[in-house]
């Protein structure tokens, strides 16, 4: 199951305004189990209202994926 995910984990960062880290805008990083398309909706809606989110250009290696335990539709909180 990891090895079928593992392309179709996207790695999302999001800004939440709310908390602050040394006087700046929390950054956090999610990983969502979605289309590339609908990631950054899907993370959305699981964050603080205001944040902000934007997919980066980061992949999770297999072994990851497997440690997170992701199923399809799935997102959640990586850093």
């Amino acid at each position: 199951m990891a090895q079928d995910l593992a392309g179709g984990i996207q790695v999302i960062r999001v800004i939440d305004s709310t908390k602050t880290v040394d006087g700046r805008p929390a950054k956090m990083l999610w990983a969502a189990a979605v289309a590339r398309d609908k990631a950054v909706d899907a993370v959305l809606a699981a964050v603080p209202q205001g944040s902000t989110a934007e997919l980066t250009h980061q992949h999770l290696t297999p072994d990851h994926v497997a440690r997170l335990k992701l199923r399809p539709g799935d997102v959640r909180k990586l850093i």
